[in-house]
């Protein structure tokens, strides 16, 4: 899959409305594993051979299916189980909807470009690769009035991660959640407030039992490491001293990248000013370098060589 959206890391769009969601043929089979995004090393690396090249409504379609919902998330696979996230909308009346935008949006300099809501529900839909059907669509948050969003830009963006028998899915500052992949019972829900500005775009990754969220808004910036079991803080560490006053050049939306350099374990998370590696188990920072001004920084790194591009 491949698409590019602003205001979100690189990615998948999972599902617009009731678009359909496009597989592949030859249909991936049930032994492997796609758990992340950009997949199991985070790069974009894949060993398969004869894939192919181009797809699309009538090349190497394997199937497609309508998904409720909007999400530029990009899908994770485990066991033959294909599971995203998706945003259902409940508009504004339009009867309200100049009253709702002068109240909601103003001051806002992009007004012109926001989308309102009077709700959302925030979903996890798993889908059989073999019976090419949805088998399970769980709300995990149901939001009155969320926060406006860029008009292209989606409230289920990041990535969800499948980790321990687990589903980890973010929505930003909206929530996060942990649904058990054989029932589909939400385990566990948090949420770590902050402000995007523009909605939510970071994927968060798994070390170990942490998984660790890149929290970069316009009000505040830091990195947070949840139990992957509970859903507990272990850790909390601030980013690097902003230059500026305007918070909008202080936000950023990358995904992080966990590396070994040989001797240990980096978690590498780019800013909106600065890149920095930290450990996974304490949060500590192990280097980082200001590579200038700069805002909504979306990418995900990657490494080779020794180095992190």
């Amino acid at each position: 899959f491949s698409s590019r959206r602003r205001h979100t890391r690189y990615g998948t769009v999972t599902g617009v409305q009731t678009c359909a969601l496009p597989i592949l043929s030859p249909r991936p089979a049930p032994a492997q594993e796609w758990p992340q995004f950009r997949g199991p090393d985070g790069q974009g690396v894949v060993a398969e051979l004869n894939l192919p090249d181009e797809f699309g409504e009538e090349t190497n379609l394997g199937f497609k299916i309508a998904v409720p919902g909007k999400g530029w998330s990009s899908p994770v696979v485990s066991r033959g189980i294909c599971w995203l996230t998706t945003a259902v909308p409940t508009e504004v009346d339009p009867g309200r909807v100049a009253e709702v935008k002068a109240e909601r949006l103003k001051g806002n300099p992009m007004a012109g470009q926001m989308e309102i809501l009077e709700s959302v529900s925030l979903r996890a839909i798993a889908i059989d690769l073999a019976t090419q059907k949805i088998i399970r669509d769980v709300e995990l948050f149901s939001i009155r009035n969320p926060e406006p969003i860029h008009s292209l830009n989606s409230y289920a963006s990041p990535t969800p991660v499948i980790a321990e028998g687990r589903l980890l899915c973010h929505f930003g500052n909206l929530g996060t959640a942990a649904v058990e992949l054989a029932t589909g019972k939400v385990l566990w829900k948090t949420r770590l407030p902050l402000e995007h500005s523009v909605g939510p775009g970071s994927t968060p990754v798994v070390v170990d039992n942490r998984l660790i969220i890149p929290c970069d808004g316009t009000d505040r910036q830091f990195v947070a490491a949840l139990d992957v079991a509970t859903g507990q803080e272990l850790w909390r560490v601030p980013r690097p001293r902003m230059s500026g006053e305007n918070g909008d050049f202080h936000k950023a939306f990358s995904t992080p990248l966990v590396i070994h350099d040989g001797t240990r374990r980096q978690v590498i998370i780019p800013g909106a000013q600065w890149v920095v590696a930290y450990d996974p188990e304490t949060g500590k920072t192990l280097w980082q370098v200001r590579h200038g001004d700069g805002f909504s920084n979306s990418p995900r790194p990657v490494f080779a060589q020794g180095l992190v591009f």
